[in-house]
């Protein structure tokens, strides 16, 4: 062999190890026929998952270079899944996009051995969400009427509220956004139905409201008749109830990148009554989650300082002596028998009582502390997010302001103290899910694997 040639020889070699090494990382997808594909699953007992991708999609390429490689997302698929990758303007990719009604890319479609779609997806997404995805559509897998069968039964039954109603149901028990279906419900129904037999408790119980949408406008224009036809605790704080719910939708503006929805969004919180705490701050909170999710760290900052500055001004004294006065009472009460509490709730229930305005203050700090973490990297920045959270550990030892904490200092370069500070985290959740009798599977998870990923040198933090 001459030497450029073996040279070339060598090159491909090694390239073709890397990418083989690459693959071997990630999702493993089937090069196999449709059929064939089908087939594999029928033999090993799972669903299919699906990548319908175009060359020309870069959220596709996105995917499959920062989602599809990581360990996590491939132990996930390679042990629950077949995977497969498909063009779909290529080959037989063509018939099966038209099949299964494939509009946008990348399409994820979750298939059953039989060939009976019973989930998809859309779009870019982080890899936790991607996960959640993953097993929401396991769920579906064994459920006789999968989600994908409800929305083909949505696309010729949009009037009928009988269908709307049921679809609301199942939507909710998978936690996906209700808001634009519950918008289409609220509008079809007379109005007397939607004022009448709790039926609009029921509705917002669903916990997803667009801000520009029917019903919303329907309660602001109706408020008296609305409030009489609530449950009693949920009349009492309807303005809180729709400012979480409208805080939510933040969600939809940072997916359609839309500054027109955080505007009115913002307006709409900054209406709301504010309680102890400013109103404001709310507002700070969903405009530095849609900053920092959309990569403008420029105007991150802005609201940072803004955020920072407004919790700096704010006096909590008159919070702590609400707390030592909620105290004072409950040991009172104790004492005269009007309370009583189970002997082993005693320490955690006088603590609660004695920290509950503090401890939501202290929530609020840790928020702004928060969107530096998960949105800049200036190191001045962060310096100034460590000391608003130093501030908020002087009103709450939660393990969530500790976790924040943690990540600071790791992401401002002191990584020791940092991995220090996470496993104080860990102790403090464990401490606390023993004293309160708590049992989070998800919390517990997601602080070991923070955890790890410090120690390897991987952390990123992301809302």
């Amino acid at each position: 062999m001459k030497k450029a040639s073996r040279h070339i020889y060598i090159a491909l070699t090694l390239l073709t190890g890397t990418l083989m090494a690459q693959e071997q990382k990630g999702i493993r997808f089937d090069k196999g026929s449709w059929s064939s594909i089908l087939e594999t699953a029928r033999n090993q007992g799972k669903p299919v998952f699906v990548d319908i991708y175009t060359t020309w999609c870069i959220p596709c390429r996105k995917m499959s270079a920062e989602v599809f490689v990581l360990p996590e997302v491939s132990e996930r698929f390679n042990t629950d899944f077949i995977n497969a990758k498909i063009d779909a303007e290529k080959g037989e990719g063509i018939d099966i996009a038209k099949r299964y009604k494939v509009g946008a890319f990348p399409t994820y479609l979750f298939v059953n051995p039989d060939g009976t779609l019973v989930y998809r997806s859309v779009g870019y997404m982080p890899a936790d969400r991607f996960i959640s995805e993953a097993k929401l559509a396991l769920k579906e897998a064994s459920d006789p009427k999968p989600l994908a069968v409800w929305e083909d039964e949505y696309a010729s039954r949009r009037s009928d509220t009988s269908f709307l109603w049921d679809y609301l149901q199942k939507r909710k028990r998978l936690g996906l956004d209700n808001a634009d279906v519950t918008d289409q419900f609220a509008s079809l129904i007379k109005r007397e139905s939607l004022l009448g037999n709790g039926m609009l408790t029921k509705i917002l119980q669903l916990d997803r409201i667009n801000t520009d949408g029917y019903l919303l406008s329907f309660i602001e224009a109706n408020k008296p008749a609305v409030l009489a036809s609530l449950s009693p605790v949920l009349r009492t704080r309807l303005d809180e109830h729709l400012a979480n719910l409208v805080s939510k939708d933040i969600e939809r503006a940072i997916n359609d990148q839309d500054d027109s929805l955080l505007r009115r969004i913002t307006d709409f919180l900054m209406k709301s009554p504010s309680g102890e705490m400013p109103a404001s701050w709310k507002a700070y909170d969903v405009r530095m989650r849609y900053y920092a999710r959309i990569g403008d760290t420029a105007q991150l900052a802005g609201v940072f300082h803004e955020y920072a500055n407004a919790v700096r001004m704010f006096d909590p004294a008159p919070l702590v002596k609400a707390d030592s006065l909620a105290l004072v009472k409950f040991e009172q009460g104790l004492g005269d028998g009007t309370i009583t509490v189970k002997p082993e709730n005693l320490a955690s229930t006088r603590r609660s009582r004695g920290s509950t305005k503090k401890t939501s203050y202290a929530y609020r700090v840790r928020d702004a502390a928060r969107g530096a973490l998960f949105g800049l990297d200036r190191k001045d920045l962060l310096k100034e997010a460590l000391g608003l959270i130093d501030w908020a550990l002087k009103y709450s030892d939660n393990f969530s302001v500790h976790e924040v904490k943690a990540g600071l200092l790791y992401k401002s370069g002191e990584r020791e103290a940092g991995i220090k500070w996470m496993d104080k985290t860990i102790a403090t959740w464990n401490e606390m899910s023993r004293e309160l009798n708590l049992d989070s599977e998800k919390i517990k998870v997601r602080l070991a694997e923070t955890r790890q990923k410090m120690s390897e040198g991987k952390m990123v933090w992301s809302y």
